[in-house]
Order: C-alpha cells, then sequence, then structure tokens
C-alpha cells in the first residue's frame, strides 16, 4: 500500500503542469530568498559562506514537495518536518566545517523561523488559486484510472474527494470484464469496445449477419484505433522491461524455442553486453539497441497503416 501524499505527488508530476512546477521551485527558492532578506535586515553581506549556505539550500531542497491542494494543520506540520530535517543537515554540515560561527545566530533563529511561515503562506496561496482556477469549466480535464485494482480505486476516491485537482473522472480502463471487477455502483469501465454504441451491433445482427461476421466488419473495423493503441502500449512496456526478464528469461547464447530452457531477449542482451568490460561487446550492445529502436519503429508504421486502411468514421 502507499501513502495518500506519495499517490497525490506522483499523479500531479505526471505530466508536469504549472501547479507542480511551481512546487518544485517553491521551497528552495522560499528557503534561498529569506536568506537572503535577513541578510539585508541584518545588514549582513551575501557572500563566502552565505552563498554556499543558498546554493546548498537549493541542492537539498529541489525539487520541493507538491502540496497546492491541501489545508489545515496538516500541510503546516509537514512544511515544519520537511524544514526541521532540512535545518538539522545544515547544523550538522556546520558543525564539522566549524562554520556556524560566521553567521549572527539571532539572524539564523529569525530565518528558520520565518522561513516555514512564509512557505505555508505561498501555498495558502497557491491553493485558493488551484481551487479557483479548477471551478472554471475550461479548466477542468477528463481522467480515467488505468486498472481498476486496490490503487486504482484509492486514486478514484482521491480524484472524487479533491476537486481542487481539476480532473473529472470518467470511469476506469481494465482489461478484465466487467463482472470479474469489483467496481462501486456508480463506477463506469470503459475501454475502446466498451465506448462502441450498442446500436452498430445491433443493426449488424438485425440484418441477418452471423455474430462472427458482426466482430469482423463491424465492431473490429470501429474500434481498430483503441485496440492497436492497446496493443502498441503492451509491447512498447514489453520492450522496456529487462529486470523481470534477469529472472525469468535468464539468457541463451544460442537458439532455444522451449519453454523449459533459459531464451535470449534483446533487452537483457543490451543489458549484459552493456554491462561487460570488452569494447567489442559495447559495440554488439548498440547494434541490438539500433535492432530495438527499428523494431518499435517498424510497429508504429505498421499501426499507422493498418488503422488508415480499417478506420470508418461513425
Amino acid at each position: 500500500m502507499f501513502e495518500e501524499r506519495s499517490v497525490r505527488k506522483q499523479f500531479l508530476s505526471a505530466p508536469p503542469s504549472i501547479g507542480s512546477t511551481i512546487a518544485s521551485l517553491l521551497e528552495p527558492l522560499v528557503a534561498a530568498g529569506m536568506l537572503g532578506l535577513f541578510h539585508e535586515i541584518y545588514n549582513y553581506r551575501m557572500d563566502g559562506v552565505a552563498m554556499a549556505l543558498a546554493i546548498l539550500l537549493l541542492v537539498l531542497m529541489f525539487p520541493g514537495v507538491n502540496r497546492f491542494g491541501r489545508m489545515g494543520v496538516g500541510v503546516g506540520i509537514d512544511i515544519i518536518l520537511s524544514w526541521a530535517w532540512v535545518l538539522s543537515v545544515l547544523a550538522l554540515l556546520g558543525y564539522a566545517t566549524n562554520s556556524l560561527s560566521s553567521f549572527d545566530p539571532d539572524m539564523l533563529m529569525a530565518w528558520a523561523i520565518a522561513t516555514p511561515l512564509v512557505q505555508w503562506t505561498f501555498v495558502a496561496i497557491g491553493t485558493g488559486i488551484q481551487r479557483h482556477l479548477s471551478s472554471l469549466p475550461d479548466s477542468r480535464r477528463p481522467a480515467v484510472v488505468i486498472g481498476a485494482g486496490r490503487m486504482g480505486m484509492r486514486v478514484a476516491q482521491m480524484l472524487r474527494q479533491r476537486q481542487s485537482f481539476g480532473h473529472d473522472l470518467l470511469g476506469f480502463f481494465d482489461d478484465r470484464s466487467a463482472d470479474r471487477v469489483n467496481l462501486p455502483e456508480d463506477a463506469v469501465l470503459v475501454g475502446a469496445l466498451k465506448l462502441l454504441p450498442d446500436s452498430l451491433k445491433e443493426a449488424a445482427l438485425a440484418l441477418g449477419m452471423p455474430f462472427h461476421r458482426v466482430i469482423f466488419k463491424v465492431i473490429v473495423p470501429v474500434g481498430i484505433g483503441g485496440i492497436l493503441s492497446g496493443v502498441m502500449l503492451s509491447i512498447a512496456r514489453i520492450t522496456g522491461e529487462t529486470a523481470p526478464l534477469l529472472f525469468t528469461a535468464f539468457g541463451n547464447p544460442y537458439l532455444s524455442v522451449s519453454i523449459n530452457k533459459p531464451m535470449q531477449s534483446l533487452p537483457l542482451l543490451i543489458f549484459n553486453y552493456a554491462t561487460s568490460p570488452y569494447n567489442d561487446w559495447h559495440d554488439l550492445a548498440w547494434g541490438a539497441s539500433l535492432i530495438l529502436l527499428l523494431w518499435v519503429l517498424f510497429l508504429n508504421i505498421f499501426t499507422k497503416l493498418i488503422t488508415r486502411k480499417w478506420k470508418v468514421q461513425l
């Protein structure tokens, strides 16, 4: 199981949006900016050790956690705990390098107290702006959850509860049928063939076509785009899977078609040759990588040609 924070961060970070980009820069920039501000207030110059501290803050705190959309005391506690961790690391580094004496203790104390308060203020302002933009009809985007398992249910529940995310849940996409998936009553199972109108199949059956001809002449041509898209996604995922093949295929320098013996695969061959100490094996790894890329390119071109040939306009 995973925490709600990790789901929110993963969901808002892919694909990157303006909100997630601002959130990744907010914490380090606020910390470094407040450091420079307090140096000006206490009439100190930002040079030498102070500039190194600002750069270290940017390195330690980037990317920041996306807290937009959250309100209440929990956000403040999260900010304080994260800031306390950063301060503890800085204190240890300052003690090890004997550089704490280069700063005014009163200035450091004021900076340490004011920085999380300013971060909390910016999070509250950003949350208000995000909620206002999400309430606009043109700003909301449809969302389909891939997989109707427990993880997908958690993501769907969060989307329903957190309207400030700006997404409207359309349903779940799963390769299993509806009777095999434990869906809530108001949930919808979507897919390439699920979205086709029933009137197409009913009209073909009413004309006296057998069911197998309805599948190949009506249903498949109409839904070929979605079907091939799913196939291409599956192939793309398989071609990039190397770690599972280390424990399943095992590799074989000879041609083997037996499922009871180790087999060779291109991702596994590239991994083995690329990590070897021999230059000629490195050249073979580059060649195998080129073959893999050309194979994926061929599949994409083939899919486009088949989709264009079979595409039916409703």
